[in-house]
C-alpha cells in the first residue's frame, strides 16, 4: 500500500496513478514520504532529485517501481505518484 498524507485534497486514484493536491509545504511532503515509505516496505532507489520547483522520489518494492513527483505551485503543491513494473 502507498501512504497518503492527511493534507491530501482532490485525491484521484487510477490504475498506476495516484494524484492529489496539498496546502502543506513541499519540504513537509518530502519528509513525510522519506519517513513513511520505508515503514511500508518501500526501498529508496535514488536520492531525492530536485529540478526547479519539483522533487522526484523513486522507490521499489516487490519489483514495482514508485515514482513520486512533488511540485510547488503558487497555489500549493501537487503530488503525482506513478506505480509500474
Amino acid at each position: 500500500s502507498i501512504p497518503i498524507p492527511e493534507t491530501a485534497t482532490n485525491l484521484v486514484k487510477l490504475p498506476g496513478l495516484i494524484a492529489f493536491e496539498s496546502s502543506a509545504p513541499i519540504v513537509e511532503l518530502v519528509t513525510y514520504f522519506l519517513d513513511t515509505l520505508p515503514t511500508q516496505g518501500w526501498e529508496s532507489m535514488t536520492e531525492p532529485l530536485e529540478e526547479g520547483r519539483a522533487i522526484l522520489l523513486t522507490y521499489v518494492k516487490d519489483e514495482k517501481v514508485l515514482r513520486i513527483n512533488i511540485e510547488q505551485h503558487d497555489t500549493g503543491v501537487t503530488v503525482e505518484m506513478f506505480v509500474g513494473e
